[in-house]
């Protein structure tokens, strides 16, 4: 029961310090925008996935490490954002 707790507040914790609202984009037109019912479907012919930097996303890179360390302790398969 701990573990499952533990867990949900490390993943609470890093998502909250991934989201911080006031960092503001130094240039407005290279904005990702996504249209409601728009989504990305890679190609078929080909391995090769269209990708996006936690930079253009932004995002705080410094909760990059501690994720992937905590994905690893906890021998993930798996992980979904």
């Amino acid at each position: 029961m701990k573990t499952k707790v533990a867990l949900i507040v490390a993943l609470s914790l890093v998502l909250i310090a991934g989201c911080s609202k006031d960092s503001e984009q130094e240039n407005p037109q290279e904005e990702i925008k996504l249209e409601a019912g728009e989504f990305y479907f890679p190609p078929v012919d080909t391995d090769i996935w269209e990708t996006v930097t936690l930079q253009e996303l932004n995002w705080n890179t410094e909760a990059e490490q501690p994720l992937h360390s905590f994905l690893e302790e906890k021998n993930t398969k798996a992980f979904l954002i």
